[in-house]
């Protein structure tokens, strides 16, 4: 007679604390993909007082803003299914080729800038594009590089009809990741790709940023992916850049960050052995998740113009 009680308290409780763990897991996907008013990032907790908070009202983010345009550069604005997306265009004369780069998570263009004039010293136009929902763009959320295939493409196809030169594509952590799905995806007719630590899995980066927070992986994972779907209209499970490499058979250069706490070496291992095309993979020491010319500027520029070098061969 008494278990009975005690039985169903107990499925009452379960009952309340899955529907609670969804109510969180809803709220913290929402925030993940979609931007706010805000103008200050959370930080990360550091007491559990922090991290309950956290865990209870999920994180500040703020739009990624871009600011003034520099001198030298045309402000491009073209059109997608939601919007605009907003791009920075600098010509060099006669040049080689033209570089189109994409930012990575809660960046903008203007984060893009030092290694687009590293590309047009040497002779390379470039384009540098707020993704959807970020700097100048329409928007206020992010598929972490899903549906920025799409953007990708677009700036490609728009390239095609402006000019007759050679593409090549630049892309640096959720910015790799869209460029990779873009080529897996509709197989563009670009001369190379440089793709700077793109994640091995969504469920692998999710996890990452969780434990980067101080927060426990195991189940909010797989009920963020669950929520994050819903919301955003895909599965989030299938997208995979270990995947999308198997797809990709142009010149490759990838970097990676020893150091990162993000994207791990096995993954960046796993797709540079699956990509189809002529490849390259350099691995910057004592450096994480972080712009690569804070530590290698000479590395990365001798790299990268190695590379391009070798594609005009």
């Amino acid at each position: 007679m008494i278990l009975k009680p005690i039985k169903r308290i107990s499925i009452a409780v379960i009952v309340i604390l899955f529907i609670c763990l969804n109510a969180l897991t809803y709220r913290h996907a929402y925030l993940f993909t979609h931007f706010d008013t805000s103008t200050i990032v959370s930080p990360k907790p550091k007491t559990w007082t922090e991290k309950v908070s956290l865990l209870l009202w999920g994180i500040s983010n703020p739009k990624p803003a871009c600011g003034a345009m520099p001198t030298g550069y045309q402000n491009i604005l073209l059109p997608n299914n939601n919007g605009n997306i907003a791009c920075w265009y600098k010509k060099v004369a006669n040049a080689k080729a033209t570089v189109i780069l994409f930012h990575g998570y809660r960046g903008s263009k203007r984060g893009l800038l030092d290694k687009a004039e590293i590309f047009w010293q040497q002779g390379y136009s470039v384009l540098l594009v707020d993704f959807y929902g970020s700097g100048a763009s329409s928007g206020n959320s992010t598929s972490i590089g899903f549906f920025e295939a799409e953007d990708v493409k677009t700036f490609v196809d728009f390239l095609q009809k402006e000019t007759t030169q050679t593409i090549i594509l630049f892309g640096t952590s959720m910015g790799a990741v869209a460029v990779m799905k873009a080529m897996a995806t509709y197989q563009l007719e670009v001369q190379g790709l440089i793709v700077e630590c793109p994640f091995g899995t969504m469920q692998q980066t999710v996890a990452a940023r969780f434990r980067n927070m101080g927060v426990p992986t195991f189940p909010l994972v797989h009920f963020l992916l669950f929520w994050g779907g819903v919301q955003n209209g895909f599965n989030p499970y299938t997208h995979c850049p270990i995947d999308y490499a198997k797809q990709i058979k142009v010149p490759t250069l990838l970097l990676y960050g020893r150091t990162d706490q993000t994207v791990s070496l096995e993954d960046t291992q796993t797709i540079f052995d699956n990509l189809q095309g002529k490849k390259q993979l350099h691995i910057f020491e004592q450096t994480g998740h972080e712009n690569y010319l804070r530590r290698n500027k000479k590395a990365w520029a001798k790299l990268t113009t190695y590379f391009l070098q070798m594609l005009a061969k």
